[in-house]
């Protein structure tokens, strides 16, 4: 087995502890503490360049989609594999668009991520069978919604239902000017000049029919 280096970031201990049994054996595998902050991650990865990096993408400390965004910015070369249990459309296109070569779910069978893993290795992109089923029938799909990262989602969401920004920022537990830099890029994205108009266009297309 080649000597292929492995960094595995998650927030949850009996994960971290799963990835140690099943990988160390044959690859040289660095499991992170729990993240606290992603600077002294990127730093780390930025000296020891491993060969892939698993991740998931809802990490508490710090999100995993502009961490990947951040390590493809600095051309960092490492095959980055999303482990998540998110299936949303959102989560798995934003992870794709920050840079990915993965994506699979967490709910797969263990020798099925091991011969996976071996796959990436070997410069295939690897995904969890509804994953790229999602992928797939991406450029046929034409929710606009889809395009937002889950916290845009989520103020969006408030957003339609009349809040404030205050009233935002109150119920998702992030600053005022969070709200504002979130409000910002939805309108970017779903290509609005307005907050109306961007409810609206949440309304049409999630509300139950």
């Amino acid at each position: 087995m080649p000597h292929h280096t492995i960094m595995v970031i998650d927030d949850h201990p009996l994960l971290r502890y799963g990835f140690q049994m099943l990988l160390q054996p044959d690859y040289a595998l660095t499991i992170m503490p729990e993240p606290t902050d992603n600077a002294g991650l990127f730093a780390y990865i930025h000296q020891h360049v491993p060969r892939m990096i698993i991740l998931d993408i809802n990490i508490h400390a710090f999100s995993g989609i502009d961490f990947i965004k951040k390590l493809r910015h600095k051309r960092v070369p490492s095959y980055i594999l999303v482990f998540s249990q998110s299936q949303e459309r959102n989560d798995i296109y934003a992870a794709i668009d920050a840079g990915a070569d993965g994506y699979i779910l967490k709910n797969c069978d263990v020798d099925y991520l091991a011969d996976q893993i071996k796959n990436a290795f070997q410069g295939k992109k690897i995904f969890s069978e509804s994953v790229c089923k999602i992928l797939q029938e991406r450029e046929h799909f034409h929710d606009p919604i889809t395009y937002l990262t889950r916290r845009e989602s989520d103020v969006l969401k408030e957003l339609a239902c009349g809040m404030k920004n205050k009233e935002i920022a109150r119920a998702l537990y992030i600053s005022e000017e969070t709200v504002k830099v979130h409000i910002r890029n939805i309108l970017k994205k779903l290509n609005v000049s307005t907050r109306l108009a961007a409810s609206l266009l949440y309304l049409k297309h999630r509300l139950p029919r």
